[in-house]
């Protein structure tokens, strides 16, 4: 397979991920949020390490920074406008409510200033990390992982040992179990934040998508020579194992320890460096099924249909609760799929004006 046609499996991936929290946001019964959210961490990971993998990166953290906000530079202009668009929301939900309070504008105006600077997601906090357009906080996340990749890129040059990286991303896993353990014992609502939010934590799918992407390109690695049938069976198995974590994520469990990985992260993880990988390889029936013309359309302005999906979302959930709209199941989901396409052809109208590329990385 090519180099391009690999990019564009990813790309029909990455639009996957995105139709999977976009369900979640327009409420409705089937979604994949937390899977899509990790796809997403592992898959910029991933892309990052293939993408950059033999650039020069400098020591120096001031450089790091300049990088970081370099790579988010291309989105930060949407997540402005989606944010005032976000905030009249917000305005207008209190107006119609208690009104406009003193408390209500401090809690604005510093919702405001900690989105504008992308650093909600330091504050523990699902709340204040998810607040005004709540879909931000990737975009908080990413400006510290990217932040951290030059150092990460270094490393892995460093060892240069997939065996190594093989133990290192395994022992990532085995960390944030231990740490989530730890932070699940002191409080609930901080644990939630910690394990869904908080950019240490989410560092771990980050790092784990750059090894998966040493693995795969380094020039020592072997092609993958299965064919069409053995690599749909291992799809197929791939769709059995998803599921099953879903049905255990739902699953009421009064276990302490199992109830641990019920959080939005760690088990999708590994579910998340699953699919990257195969759609990576895209050899069997499902794989290639997605990569189509329309999921490749998808991905590729799925950045900024990321930013923009919410509002929308959130302001038809408003106009509905408002108005007290109870339709038929058949109306909502005609509604569910214009909510989709607006976020869609919106994605896409930006790009076009802006005329910019979003990096596949």
């Amino acid at each position: 397979m090519s180099s391009n046609s690999k990019i564009h499996s990813l790309q029909a991936l990455r639009a996957l991920a995105f139709t999977g929290i976009f369900l979640s946001h327009v409420q409705y019964k089937v979604s994949w949020p937390a899977l899509g959210v990790s796809i997403f961490f592992v898959l910029s990971g991933f892309l990052m390490l293939t993408n950059h993998f033999n650039d020069s990166f400098s020591d120096s953290p001031i450089d790091s920074l300049k990088y970081s906000i370099s790579k988010i530079r291309k989105v930060y202009p949407l997540h402005i406008i989606t944010m005032i668009f976000a905030i009249l929301l917000y305005i207008i939900i209190k107006l119609t409510s208690e009104g406009m309070t003193i408390k209500s504008i401090c809690i604005l105006s510093a919702e405001t200033i900690s989105n504008t600077l992308l650093i909600q997601t330091w504050f523990p906090s699902l709340k204040a990390s998810t607040s005004l357009n709540g879909v931000a906080w990737y975009l908080s996340v990413m400006l510290f992982l990217y932040f951290c990749f030059p150092y990460i890129v270094k490393y892995i040059k460093k060892v240069s040992n997939k065996k190594a990286i093989v133990i290192m991303s395994f022992s990532i896993i085995i960390a944030q179990i231990c740490v989530a353990l730890l932070v699940k014992m002191f409080s609930e609502s901080v644990y939630n934040w910690f394990t869904y939010c908080f950019p240490i934590f989410r560092l771990g799918d980050f790092i784990i998508g750059c090894n998966l992407g040493y693995l795969l390109t380094s020039k020592k690695a072997s092609d993958n020579k299965d064919g069409l049938f053995k690599a749909s069976i291992v799809e197929i198995f791939a769709i059995g194992t998803t599921v099953l974590a879903f049905v255990f994520a739902r699953a009421q469990i009064h276990n302490f320890v199992l109830n641990v990985f019920q959080n939005w992260t760690t088990i999708w993880i590994i579910i998340a460096t699953i699919w990257v990988y195969l759609f990576y390889q895209c050899k069997g029936v499902i794989t290639k099924l997605f990569t189509n013309q329309i999921c490749i359309f998808i991905g590729n302005i799925s950045a900024y249909a990321f930013l923009i999906h919410y509002v929308i979302t959130q302001y038809y959930i408003f106009v509905r609760n408002y108005m007290n709209w109870n339709f038929p199941e058949y109306i909502n989901l005609t509604l569910i799929f214009v909510q989709y396409v607006v976020s869609i052809l919106l994605s896409y109208i930006y790009s076009t004006l802006t005329k910019e590329k979003i990096e596949t990385a």
